[in-house]
C-alpha cells in the first residue's frame, strides 16, 4: 500500500467545519501607489477594500516577518488587483526565502485580477510558496486570480490549505509551482487538509516530487468543476510503491464534474498518472481523461495511466481515452483498480474507455485492470479500441486478476487487442455476462485461464 494512503490525517481534517466566506464587503481604501510595498503592508493590516494600480508589479525584497513576504490577512480584506502582480524579487537568490500571502485564523481574502507569483520557501514544513490559507483562514479568488512560479520543499508549491481553512478559486489560473521533495512534496499546485474548490480554473505546468503535480488534497472537501482544466504536471514519484497523481491526488476523495485531466505525466512511483485516488470515495461525471501518461520501467508494474483507484471510484458520463503506459511491464493503460471498488455507469452518455495503450511486454489489461479483492461493475460502458501491444501482453479489454465483475447487458467490449490472446477479457475468476463482446484481437476471451460465461471465440 502507497505512503499516501497510510499516511495518518489528523481527526481534524476529516471532520473539519466548512469555514464561511464573509458576506459583507468592507468599505474602500485608497489605491495603492505603484511600488509602495509600505502602503500595501499598512492597508493589508488594516483590511478592508485594497485597490491596485493597474497592471503595476509590487516588487517585495525582503520578507516581512519570518517567512511572509506580507503581513497576514487577519479580517475582511479584498484585494482589487487590476491586473497588477505581486512577486518576491527574482533577484533575490534562495537564501532568502519567503511566501507572498499567508491568510491566519479569522482573516478572509476576496480576491480578483491579480498575480501571485515566485515565492520561494526551502525548509521542511514551509508550505504555500505563493498563499498560506490556515485554519479558520479563507481564500475566494472570484476571478482571474494567477498564482504562478512558487516553489516549497513539501505542501502546496503554488497554493496551500491548512485543515480548517478553505479556499475557492472561480476562472484563475494555477501554473508552474513546484513541490519539489521527492519523499514529502504533494501539491505542485495546490495542497489541501481543508476545503479546496476549483472552478473554471486551470491547473497547468506545476510539479511535485510524490504525490498530486497539478493539485492534491488530503481535506475534507475537494472539488473541480465547470470546465476546469488540470493539463501537462508531473510528478517525479519516490520509488515503485511510493507516488502518484500526476494531474490531481486525493486521499479522502471528492468530485471532479464537467472538467478534464489531460497530459500529466508519472515518471515514477505507484500509478495514476492522471488521477491517483488513495481512498475515496471520488466521482469524475461528464468529465474527460486523456493523454495522460506513466513513463518508467520498474517492479511492480505501473498501474492506472489514467486513473489508479485505492479505494472508491465512480465514472458516470466520462471518456478515458488515449492514455498510455510506456515501460514494462503495465497494468490498466486506462483504469486500474488495486483496492476497493470502480464503477463505470451512463447516466446521460456512455462511460467509454478507448484507444488506451500499455505498451510494455507483458502488460496486464489496455483498457481496465482489477486486481484481487476488488468489485468491477460497468452499466452502459463502452470498452473499445484498447491494447495491450507488449510482447506476452494480454486483455487487450480488461484484465481481472482475481477481482469480482459485473459487466451489465448495456456494456461493449469491442475492438480490443493484445499480443497474446485473449485480446477482449483476460480473468482469473469466474463470471458471467450478457455484455456484447465481439470483435477483439486476435480473440474475445479464449486463452483467458477462465472463460466469461456468456463470450464467444
Amino acid at each position: 500500500m502507497s505512503r499516501a494512503v497510510s499516511r495518518p490525517l489528523a481527526a481534524t481534517v476529516l471532520a473539519a467545519a466548512a469555514v464561511a466566506f464573509p458576506a459583507a464587503v468592507p468599505a474602500h481604501a485608497a489605491p495603492i501607489t505603484c511600488g509602495d510595498i509600505a502602503a500595501l503592508k499598512t492597508a493589508i493590516m488594516a483590511g478592508g477594500t485594497i485597490d491596485l494600480v493597474p497592471y503595476c508589479v509590487y516588487v517585495l525584497t525582503a520578507a516581512d516577518s519570518g517567512v511572509d513576504g506580507l503581513p497576514a490577512v487577519t479580517s475582511n480584506t479584498v484585494i482589487n488587483g487590476n491586473h497588477a502582480t505581486i512577486m518576491r524579487d527574482p533577484t533575490l537568490t534562495s537564501a532568502t526565502p519567503f511566501r507572498i500571502l499567508r491568510i491566519a485564523s479569522g482573516g478572509s481574502l476576496t480576491v480578483s485580477d491579480l498575480t501571485v507569483m515566485n515565492g520561494l520557501l526551502t525548509g521542511v514544513g514551509g508550505n504555500g510558496g505563493g498563499i498560506r490559507v490556515e485554519n479558520g483562514g479563507s481564500l475566494m479568488a472570484t476571478s482571474n486570480l494567477t498564482i504562478q512560479g512558487n516553489r516549497v520543499l513539501t505542501f502546496g508549491g503554488g497554493l496551500e490549505v491548512d485543515a480548517g481553512g478553505a479556499a475557492e478559486l472561480t476562472a484563475s489560473l494555477i501554473n508552474d509551482n513546484t513541490a519539489t521533495s521527492l519523499a514529502i512534496g504533494l501539491g505542485g499546485g495546490a495542497y489541501s487538509r481543508g476545503s479546496l474548490r476549483l472552478h473554471g480554473t486551470v491547473v497547468s505546468s506545476n510539479r511535485a516530487g510524490e504525490y498530486g503535480g497539478g493539485v492534491g488534497s488530503d481535506g475534507s472537501t475537494f472539488v473541480i468543476d465547470q470546465n476546469s482544466r488540470i493539463s501537462n504536471n508531473r510528478v517525479t514519484g519516490f520509488g515503485p510503491n511510493d507516488g502518484g497523481g500526476g494531474g490531481v491526488y486525493t486521499g479522502p476523495g471528492g468530485s471532479i464534474t464537467d472538467s478534464s485531466v489531460t497530459n500529466n505525466t508519472l515518471t515514477d512511483g505507484e500509478g495514476g498518472g492522471g488521477i491517483y485516488s488513495g481512498g475515496g470515495p471520488l466521482t469524475v461525471t461528464r468529465s474527460t481523461i486523456s493523454g495522460n501518461t506513466l513513463a518508467y520501467n520498474q517492479t511492480p508494474p505501473a498501474a492506472g495511466a489514467a486513473l489508479l483507484s485505492r479505494g472508491s471510484v465512480t465514472l458516470d458520463s466520462s471518456t478515458v481515452a488515449s492514455n498510455k503506459i510506456v515501460g514494462a511491464p503495465g497494468r490498466g493503460a486506462g483504469l486500474a483498480v488495486l483496492n476497493g471498488s470502480l464503477t463505470l455507469q451512463s447516466t446521460t452518455t456512455a462511460t467509454t474507455v478507448r484507444s488506451n495503450l500499455a505498451s510494455g511486454q507483458y502488460s496486464q489489461g489496455g483498457g481496465i485492470y482489477a486486481a484481487s479483492g476488488t468489485n468491477l461493475t460497468t452499466t452502459g460502458a463502452t470498452i473499445t479500441a484498447n491494447k495491450a501491444s507488449g510482447t506476452g501482453s494480454q486483455g487487450g479489454g480488461l484484465f481481472n486478476n482475481g477481482g469480482t465483475v459485473s459487466l451489465d447487458s448495456t456494456t461493449s467490449v469491442t475492438s480490443n487487442s493484445a499480443a497474446t490472446a485473449p485480446g477482449g477479457i483476460w480473468t482469473s475468476t469466474p463470471f458471467a455476462t450478457t455484455a456484447t463482446i465481439s470483435g477483439n484481437i486476435p480473440t474475445n476471451c479464449l486463452g483467458s485461464p477462465t472463460i466469461v460465461t456468456g463470450c464467444a471465440g
